[in-house]
């Protein structure tokens, strides 16, 4: 609850002004609402998908307005929503515990509130990497088949959410 605050909080507000970058996002989410379903957008030298299906997505099923703060709710709930495997992933390597502090630790920090209310697609990689790191853990620590195929699935996808999760 208190990272969701942190997170959302004046969202409309803070971060006030848009860049040209998310102009050009906000393109890609129309062409995404026009029916051009595209796996890469080529406007500002490239772009993986997964932000512009997700504020579409808000769009059509919330009736949200096509905006700034549109763009800046979707970064904000996806990495809310990562921060559940944050915690199992302290959990897999320490403690109960351990998964709360690393939790609180994130989801209170000051680059992770950052990225997520910039609207920028860039906090995409820690929203993928937590859940590899935790699915090839557990899949390595308990010899689960099921969860190497989860981390290559989480692999996988977070290859279509930002060009640094590629490192």
């Amino acid at each position: 609850a208190v990272s969701a605050w942190f997170h959302l909080a004046q969202l409309g507000s803070v971060p006030l002004e848009m860049t040209s970058d998310h102009t050009e996002k906000l393109l890609d989410v129309n062409d995404v609402l026009n029916g051009n379903h595209s796996i890469f957008f080529p406007r500002n030298s490239g772009r993986e998908p997964i932000q512009f299906y997700l504020t579409a997505g808000l769009i059509n099923l919330f009736g949200l307005e096509m905006g700034f703060t549109t763009l800046k709710l979707g970064m904000a709930l996806a990495f809310l929503i990562s921060l559940v495997y944050v915690y199992k992933l302290g959990c897999e390597v320490g403690s109960k515990w351990t998964g709360l502090l690393l939790l609180a630790m994130v989801g209170i920090a000051s680059w992770t509130n950052i990225l997520a209310r910039s609207g920028m697609r860039l906090v995409l990689a820690p929203v993928f990497v937590a859940p590899v790191l935790f699915y090839l853990l557990r899949g390595l620590r308990l010899a689960r088949r099921n969860d190497l195929v989860l981390t290559g699935i989480f692999l996988g996808t977070g290859l279509l959410g930002y060009s640094a999760f590629r490192i």
